[in-house]
């Protein structure tokens, strides 16, 4: 059981360092800030689009098929669901686009193809490793091909669009190989009945979505490209210690009742939060600088914005999950929805003001705020305030001492030391926090 989960785990997130170092090898490459919003728009729209399709129906799928010996009828019912939903979606976006002329709204052909995919069938029956792998393939074939563009240095939009969808139509007809099905869409005219039955949840997984690479989509119908690309650069980065962050978790989700082990993963997700802050705050230009060409500043005052944002979402994570697991349905819903209103409301008012370079990031920092602010009235009593606090203060400290590093010795110097002091501290903590891990 271990072994898969790391198995899953490292291959998970050896997918998103491929992509990334994608994007960094095509920015090497001087490609124009139009090719990179494109794939920011790609990217941001499946998952904004996926998030809709799902609407709170796969949770009720995905139990209901874990526990039932006819689950194959449970998965065709859900899919006709899915897919009708999806057909109508695309047909919405040819006439938005139609009315408007904006582009954005052609993203919703890719619904028919997204609500193909059944790989949360596949964690259903336990086959996460499958799942795992027509996920991965999803990201891994626009990846190779951003080498490949690169490579020859050329950077064709229509090229990479067509292979982003044919990415989308191989990952869900793998689920259907790796699930052993055969399945006969048939068109639902109620679909929206079940949907409207989830709307709280539905909103929630949107909400979500929104505060990781969805909002691009929402913020291209306001924001200039450059805006859109600058951002994208960052998120992809950001996304990753949000993906790291969260499989922690998921690792001893079924653990997630037991106090204690809750505050351990705590502490392990800010201290993850912690590494990326202090390497966003103090060594962000020279880090983007590896990754990016062309590093100015509103490049690197994203990244340091959402190094802060991590932090602050770093600090009850496992709480927040845990409230799910303890079916505090209301507490994980208003605090989503009022996150997302309120990273909403931001992204649109700045959008309009000076600060619009940087409206992106600033917006996702206020949806963190409000959301650790809204979790942490309603569950704070799950943890022991002091002990938290003062694990807490032992950061502040070593920041101190960073800040200390970064003033006082040369800039080589100063990132040996605290990457030295890092590696040593997180063992410490480690060897400390073993049996709770073990």
């Amino acid at each position: 059981m271990v072994k898969k989960i790391f198995l899953v785990f490292n291959f998970s997130i050896l997918t998103q360092l491929i992509s990334i170092f994608a994007i960094s090898y095509i920015t090497k490459k001087n490609v124009s800030n139009d090719f990179i919003e494109k794939i920011a728009l790609l990217e941001s729209g499946f998952y904004v689009i996926t998030s809709i399709l799902a609407f709170g129906i796969l949770q009720i799928a995905t139990r209901d098929i874990s526990i039932n010996s006819n689950w194959q009828s449970i998965v065709a019912k859900t899919q006709n669901i899915r897919i009708s939903f999806g057909l109508i979606l695309s047909v919405i976006g040819v006439l938005c686009y139609f009315l408007t002329g904006n582009n954005v709204f052609l993203l919703l052909l890719m619904a028919p193809l997204i609500s193909y995919n059944v790989n949360y069938a596949l964690y259903a029956k336990g086959l996460s490793i499958y799942a795992t792998i027509a996920s991965c393939l999803r990201i891994l074939i626009p990846s190779i091909t951003l080498l490949i563009f690169g490579f020859f240095n050329y950077f064709s939009e229509t090229y990479y669009t067509v292979i982003f969808a044919f990415s989308i139509l191989i990952s869900g007809y793998l689920t259907y190989v790796f699930l052993k099905i055969n399945y006969k869409f048939v068109f639902k005219q109620n679909f929206y009945k079940k949907y409207i039955s989830r709307f709280k949840i539905g909103l929630t997984d949107i909400a979500i979505v929104f505060l990781e690479s969805g909002i691009l989509f929402f913020a291209a119908f306001f924001y200039d490209k450059y805006s859109i690309a600058n951002s994208y650069l960052i998120l992809k980065i950001y996304i990753l210690i949000k993906g790291v962050q969260r499989l922690v978790f998921q690792i001893f989700y079924n653990e997630l009742t037991d106090e204690i082990k809750v505050r351990v993963l705590n502490k392990i997700i800010f201290v993850i939060g912690f590494v990326f802050f202090i390497t966003s705050t103090f060594y962000g230009k020279e880090f983007l600088s590896l990754m990016f060409s062309n590093v100015d500043n509103y490049l690197i005052i994203n990244f340091k914005i959402l190094g802060f944002s991590i932090l602050l979402a770093s600090i009850i994570l496992a709480s927040m999950a845990r409230s799910l697991v303890l079916k505090k349905d209301k507490i994980y819903f208003e605090s989503y929805i009022l996150s997302l209103i309120s990273a909403f409301l931001c992204m649109l008012i700045l959008s309009f003001t000076e600060f619009s370079k940087i409206g992106i990031a600033i917006s996702l920092l206020i949806g963190e705020a409000v959301l650790f602010a809204s979790f942490f009235v309603k569950i704070y009593k799950d943890f022991k305030i002091k002990n938290y606090f003062v694990f807490i203060a032992i950061h502040g400290f070593l920041l101190c001492n960073y800040l200390f590093f970064k003033i006082y010795f040369s800039n080589n110097i100063s990132i040996l030391i605290t990457f030295i002091v890092e590696i040593i501290y997180i063992v410490i903590f480690l060897l400390l926090n073993k049996k709770q891990l073990l």
